[in-house]
């Protein structure tokens, strides 16, 4: 489990195909003290375990259903990564549960100077449209963040120049992909009216983890 506050930026080492599953080195920038084989680590919201520390360099491997759900299929060596260690049962809940079980991607449709924020507007899927609500939460590239203001196909979050600074999302530009995790607290409401509506959504259920 996640908050999705990021303790530090990562960069891609390596990434390793090894038939539909692939091996993934980072560098975090800041390195993470006592990380010991085993742990959970957020990488761009998607949850991974660590099979290999040594020294700066962590290695963990990605599932074909990893590759398939999220961007990580698609990074690059040198490329920025945003990193969250595993919430420990003292932390401070700073941001929202976070699984970091990636529920699919979405796309970066603009990005706007608002005053101390800067405003980001991201497409909606159809049906996710009830699994996010005015002031909600969801989880962007692992980045904890509310939903300001919904649309149809659309939805805008409102984003402090110091988040910005500080991940991965200084590097994004409109069109740019990135790795949604719904509100998990919704997910399961969802789940539940359809089962008191009396027809639970096998394929729903299914895709998000039930």
């Amino acid at each position: 489990m996640f908050t999705g506050i990021i303790a530090t930026l990562g960069e891609v080492v390596t990434l390793a195909r090894r038939g539909d599953s692939a091996r993934l080195e980072v560098r975090p920038l800041a390195p993470f003290v006592d990380l010991a084989v085993g742990e959970s680590v957020a990488v761009n919201g998607a949850c991974l375990t660590v099979t290999t520390v040594a020294g700066a360099l962590l290695a963990m491997d990605v599932s074909h259903e990893t590759l398939e759900r999220t961007t990580l299929g698609r990074l690059r060596v040198g490329e920025r990564l945003n990193l969250e260690r595993a919430l420990r049962p003292v932390d401070r809940l700073g941001g929202h549960l976070v699984q970091g079980h990636v529920d699919g991607v979405v796309k970066l449709r603009s990005m706007a100077p608002s005053g101390p924020h800067v405003e980001l507007t991201v497409e909606k899927p159809r049906e996710a449209a009830h699994l996010l609500v005015e002031k909600g939460s969801v989880a962007l590239d692992g980045v904890s963040l509310t939903a300001a203001r919904l649309e149809a196909d659309c939805f805008t979050v409102a984003m402090l120049r110091f988040t910005l600074d500080n991940t991965t999302f200084r590097d994004r530009r409109p069109g740019d992909e990135l790795n949604v995790e719904w509100d998990l607290l919704a997910k399961y409401v969802a789940a539940n009216v359809a089962g008191a509506r009396g027809g639970i959504d096998e394929d729903f259920l299914r895709k998000h983890g039930f």
